[in-house]
């Protein structure tokens, strides 16, 4: 296994008496979601071994922060390292495959993208249903950690149909225009 990795994930282990199973990632515009938790516990990406401080506006700070709130323990990773400053695959979902190392199951992605649908508005939420890879780069190529899972991962149920529709309910009842989509990843930088 990647020594990086190893490390960063016994770093994030070794603070924590349990590691929550959930992780939110807070992109562009989200990271006020964490205002209101409990922080227990907060790695700055800079201090991980093998993450970079990005240099996108509003990620500069970036964190990965153990929190609580109302007997609720969750992850939040705030802003992230993207592939369009430079950085490799590998280097990008270094904090998603560290924190699955540490035990984390499910993830929710948040990000401020644009969209193509002319009849959605900006501050629509989008509850994803597939994803369409335009990097020319696959985050699965290089070397295989079994450890991590199988190369040929099955993506048949990596967009939870239960938490696609939790997330909807729980938008609308505050007020969202909740929509379905299908993401379609670009190298960048766009916005």
């Amino acid at each position: 296994m990647d020594a990086n990795l190893q490390a960063a994930a016994a770093q994030i282990r070794g603070a924590v008496s349990e590691m929550p199973s959930l992780a939110i990632v807070l992109g562009s515009g989200f990271q006020t979601i964490a205002d209101g938790w409990t922080v227990e516990a907060r790695f700055y990406f800079a201090d991980l071994p093998g993450f970079f401080a990005p240099a996108t506006p509003g990620h500069e700070q970036a964190a990965i922060l153990m929190a609580s709130a109302e007997g609720q323990r969750v992850v939040f990773v705030s802003g992230r390292m993207h592939f369009y400053e430079g950085y490799s695959m590998a280097t990008v979902t270094l904090p998603i495959r560290a924190l699955a190392h540490c035990g984390v199951r499910s993830i929710v992605f948040t990000s401020a993208a644009g969209g193509i649908r002319q009849d959605w508005q900006v501050g629509d939420l989008v509850c994803l249903s597939d994803h369409i890879n335009f990097t020319g780069n696959n985050p699965l190529r290089g070397q295989n950690w079994t450890d991590n899972g199988d190369r040929f991962a099955d993506l048949c149920g990596l967009y939870s149909e239960g938490l696609n529709r939790c997330l909807e309910r729980n938008g609308r009842k505050h007020g969202f225009t909740m929509r379905r989509g299908v993401y379609v990843g670009v190298a960048g930088p766009s916005f």
